[in-house]
């Protein structure tokens, strides 16, 4: 990614609050050293644009197995 996007490339590292949050932020800060990306805090996105709401609240309808 870096190679591609030099500019533009981080690494996100979302907290989802879990007992392993220690451990996958260690992991994320060993992957930013090796190659050089910088972390970016992530509250863990679902979609790239409000146009894509509907289709979220599909997926996550059908994961959950509910009605939209």
């Amino acid at each position: 990614m870096k190679t591609w996007f030099p500019w533009r490339a981080w690494i996100a590292a979302p907290r989802p609050l879990w007992t392993d949050d220690d451990l996958r932020l260690w992991i994320v800060e060993q992957v930013a050293q090796r190659t050089g990306l910088c972390i970016a805090a992530s509250s863990s996105p679902v979609m790239h644009t409000r146009k894509r709401k509907k289709v979220q609240d599909l997926l996550t309808a059908v994961r959950m197995g509910k009605t939209v």
